[in-house]
């Protein structure tokens, strides 16, 4: 059983209740709130008094219960609300911290290796090619018959240097023609400056590269690499 409240206490109780801000504790009155709804029909702390058993909002509240719900809400509102205004800004900062990434199946990347060496097989070009992710990290290979070992390392930083300029490489060939700086960041480890290496997008999203090597001219590993692409291409949607 809920012991009853004596009459002074209730009575101390409502006082506080009806009061000014600052009749309150200090918490209570300078807690901030997330919510400018000052209507306390839609405000969740109403569930939370009519959730009471009746006996315990009887010996808080005596009969008038019903009718002083309100004032409880907008004067314990601060309190309720400061703790999930908390939580909610910490869920936020934390989603800003956040990027989200895609990334190519390996089913998808072994069918386009494959589609790609198959492409320069049929037009008797012995090929490699090798499928990055966004990174530059090597997600599948495929070295064709008779594809020579060099081709191992050209397919993959052709792909490592399309990814990672997000350009394919034989724009980046033109490109470097008009600007001598640009050729010499290609000094650099896994960039190779030369055609075969193409951007894999979904959407407006660069999620990988694919690059090939092993035909007689960039342009000819570019139409490869390409055949690569158009075989997944419509499942990067």
């Amino acid at each position: 059983m809920v012991e009853t409240l004596t009459d002074p206490k209730r009575r101390q109780f409502l006082a506080a209740i009806k009061g000014t801000p600052q009749s309150l504790p200090g918490s209570w009155a300078r807690a901030p709130s997330c919510s400018q709804d000052s209507d306390g029909d839609r405000h969740p702390g109403r569930q939370v008094i009519s959730s009471l058993p009746g006996s315990l909002k009887s010996a808080i509240f005596g009969d008038s219960s019903t009718r002083i719900w309100q004032m409880v809400i907008v004067r314990m509102k601060p309190l309720l609300l400061s703790p999930f205004c908390a939580i909610l800004l910490a869920a936020q900062v934390q989603a800003q911290g956040l990027r989200p990434t895609h990334r190519i199946s390996a089913d998808l990347a072994n069918q386009a290796v494959a589609a790609a060496v198959a492409k320069c097989a049929s037009e008797g070009y012995a090929e490699t090619a090798v499928l990055v992710d966004a990174d530059g990290v090597q997600q599948a290979l495929l070295r064709g018959d008779r594809a020579g070992a060099h081709t191992l390392d050209s397919a993959f930083f052709k792909a490592f240097t399309a990814a990672s300029f997000k350009t394919g490489t034989s724009a980046l060939v033109e490109r470097s023609k008009s600007n001598p700086v640009l050729a010499n960041l290609f000094k650099l480890p896994h960039l190779l400056l030369l055609g075969g290496g193409i951007v894999i997008k979904s959407g407006d999203e660069v999620v990988g590269a694919l690059g090939a090597a092993g035909a007689p001219g960039g342009n000819l590993d570019d139409a490869c690499a390409q055949a690569g692409l158009d075989k997944i291409k419509d499942q990067l949607k």
